[in-house]
């Protein structure tokens, strides 16, 4: 097993857990100037807080504790994978800049990768085409997940975006066929697992 493993479009690789916690290595496909919402606005991001001069006590109690220096979009440019390149881990991050829609995957042999994590592009273009380009890539006996997938219509009517990465994988339906992809929807999650050809399947014991 070569424990490499492949993140899609707009993953925000950034805390490391994966690489912490085992020798794999990964390939992660970011946009450079990361996701925006239909609005232009970006997709994620945070305050930067420059900390206040205050005691101890003060910022505790949330009195000067700081002041908001700028909004920082999270997901683009030098802030992918920012965290990996703390904990030093990025000589094991392979990272890919572009739409993976127009990724050429051609460069990787069929069955190169043991795990596929699709994340991040929410659209369902965006999931079918990432599906499409990701399960032959997979080897047999190899797992893929897709995020923001869950069959709770609460949830659905909630966050509008879980059903077009539904509708995405629902596309797929016979490319997931014919690849040998068995599909299980983890309840509770927001995660729909797939395991290609007919290896054993994972119990929770």
């Amino acid at each position: 097993m070569r424990n490499s493993s492949f993140s899609a479009l707009f993953n925000r690789l950034g805390y490391g857990a994966m690489l912490e916690n085992s020798p794999a290595t990964v390939w992660t496909i970011n946009l450079w100037d990361g996701e925006k919402k239909p609005a232009g606005m970006p997709a994620y991001s945070e305050n930067e807080v420059q900390l206040g001069t205050g005691s101890f006590w003060q910022r505790l109690f949330k009195k000067n504790r700081g002041t908001i220096v700028q909004n920082v979009q999270t997901d683009a440019k030098n802030r992918i994978g920012m965290m990996i390149h703390q904990k030093k881990l990025n000589h094991r991050v392979n990272q890919v800049f572009c739409d993976s829609r127009q990724w050429d995957c051609s460069a990787y042999p069929a069955g190169f990768f043991d795990s596929i994590f699709i994340d991040g592009g929410h659209q369902a273009d965006v999931v079918a085409s990432d599906t499409r380009k990701a399960l032959p890539l997979l080897r047999q006996g190899g797992v893929v997940l897709w995020h923001d997938f869950c069959l709770d219509k609460r949830v659905q009517e909630k966050f509008p975006h879980v059903q077009t990465v539904i509708q995405g994988v629902e596309s797929m339906a016979g490319e997931i066929k014919k690849q040998g992809i068995q599909l299980f929807w983890i309840n509770p999650s927001w995660l729909l697992l797939g395991i290609k050809g007919n290896a054993p399947i994972p119990s929770a014991k």
